[in-house]
């Protein structure tokens, strides 16, 4: 799917949402609700729906694993950070990232969705 460049789409929205989630630790946005909206609206980039929303075309499973790798391995770096210097807060804030991930899930299979 897209000429064989899922690697870039998958790189475009683990960073996508790394710095939108970097706003709302950061304190520059009040909450995740912004993060969670963006990763809905990012999840359609895994499939083309053709007409009456069927999947015409779906990004390779490995892709969406890979997004969802890099995401959690960065968010548990930042909690063990905010661990260290024991700010609860960032830590609370932090867990609610998963909300986020969520809807990166809906378009593979529910195998693929255990790796």
């Amino acid at each position: 799917m897209m000429n064989e460049h899922g690697d870039v789409i998958a790189g475009i929205i683990s960073q996508a949402l790394r710095e939108s989630y970097t706003l709302v630790l950061d304190g520059v946005v009040k909450d995740e609700t912004n993060s969670v909206q963006l990763a809905k609206l990012l999840a359609t980039c895994f499939a083309i729906r053709g007409s009456q929303l069927s999947i015409i075309r779906r990004l390779d499973s490995q892709y969406v694993v890979q997004v969802h790798a890099e995401l959690v391995s960065w968010i548990v770096k930042r909690i063990a950070i905010y661990e260290s210097n024991k700010n609860k807060k960032s830590i609370k804030l932090a867990v609610l990232f998963f909300k986020a991930l969520v809807p990166l899930l809906g378009v593979i299979s529910s195998r693929d969705a255990l790796k």
